[in-house]
């Protein structure tokens, strides 16, 4: 399952070709069937909330609590704090409601491929 905000689908990082085969990609895996891809419309009021890539890890044990995991530019933090780490889970669950679905996502990376690389 993930979550992407639709402004990455605009930011050219190399050549047109290498962002054709990058949109190309997400399209295909998006059709595979244990795959859940998402995109949050640009105009959603929830981008405001992204200060960037963050994941929360859940375990299967009982025992284990869930983990917040966030990369900045030269290191990586964990936050296991029960506040912390349903901060984060909210977060994630707003996001969750305010993606649009599969095929919509899907329709919009297309629009980004044909508007960024043309036919």
């Amino acid at each position: 399952m993930g979550r992407i905000a639709e402004s990455v689908l605009y930011h050219r990082v190399g050549s047109r070709n290498i962002l054709k085969g990058q949109l190309e990609a997400l399209i295909d895996e998006s059709r595979r069937p244990n795959i859940q891809l998402q995109v949050l419309p640009r105009e959603d009021p929830m981008n405001a909330c992204l200060f960037g890539p963050f994941m929360v890890m859940s375990f299967p044990n009982a025992a284990e609590t869930d983990i917040m995991y966030t990369e900045a530019l030269t290191s990586a933090l964990y936050y296991e704090e029960d506040a912390d780490v349903e901060t984060y889970t909210t977060l994630f669950r707003r996001l969750n409601m305010a993606a649009a679905n599969v095929s919509q996502s899907r329709a919009l990376i297309t629009r980004a491929l044909k508007e960024m690389v043309g036919p």
